[in-house]
């Protein structure tokens, strides 16, 4: 199957074509999909390093994975989303699960057991949505498949409680606070606008959204937790004011 290296757009769901997605953790230094159209277009000095990057170099490996999976296209967040459009970023965000869902074989490249693919927030739906997955080591060999993980294949997730669903999320760490809202929504199947540097209003916001087409009390099943108990500083919650007590968790 022959590389092409373009971005393409699709505007109707119904007539996509196979496609895989790149599940991976994102690095501090991803190529955007402005860089990435500027790689392949031009051969300056600018283009020429980014095709040095281990960033791009991922995004290379993909692709020929794709290909040699005989898969047409490939979804890359890092570099298929416009990030400089906030209309775009919130559509593909509260997207992220269809997207996900309806993705061949997911491809991920960290290493089993010691990757930080498991503790991401947002790789958390990128696991649960599709129903096949491959997982592929730094030299691009797959050694483990979702079947094989035994996780939730082809799961109905509204058979699982809200608090069961929460669980999943619990040790899991996002670099911004609102992203730990932001990552589950496919999961609660909710739609919210982005209004980022939220903090954790945010994750107030969407439990009050589940509450709206959810009556399971389990939501309600929390109790607050030192920072000590948690893993990472990162999942350090923002308990309620002294003055004041609200039924909402301030962290999964």
């Amino acid at each position: 199957m022959y590389l092409a290296r373009q971005l393409e757009c699709f505007d109707h769901e119904r007539n996509l074509p196979l496609y895989a997605i790149l599940s991976h953790t994102r690095a501090s230094s991803e190529v955007t999909m402005q860089q990435y159209r500027e790689a392949v277009s031009s051969n300056d000095d600018r283009s020429d390093h980014v095709k040095t990057t281990q960033t791009y170099l991922k995004i290379e490996a993909s692709c020929l994975q794709a290909c040699a999976d005989n898969l047409p296209y490939i979804w890359i967040d890092t570099s298929c989303i416009d990030k400089t459009s906030s209309a775009e970023l919130s559509e593909a965000i509260n997207s992220m699960f269809h997207h996900t869902a309806g993705a061949a074989p997911t491809i991920d490249d960290a290493t089993l057991g010691k990757a930080g693919w498991f503790t991401s927030g947002w790789t958390l739906q990128e696991l649960i949505a599709p129903r096949h997955m491959n997982f592929y080591d730094r030299n691009w060999i797959c050694f483990e498949t979702k079947g094989t993980l035994n996780y939730l294949i082809g799961a109905n997730l509204r058979k699982a409680s809200v608090a069961k669903r929460m669980s999943w999320a619990a040790q899991r760490v996002t670099t911004k606070v609102e992203d730990k809202a932001y990552s589950l929504f496919g999961i609660f199947e909710v739609n919210m606008p982005l209004p980022y540097c939220e903090g954790t209003k945010a994750f107030t916001r969407l439990q009050d959204e589940i509450l709206k087409d959810n009556d399971d009390q389990s939501l309600f099943a929390w109790q607050p937790c030192a920072a000590s108990e948690l893993s990472s500083p990162r999942l350090t919650p923002t308990l309620p004011a002294e003055d004041g007590i609200s039924v909402f968790a301030p962290h999964p």
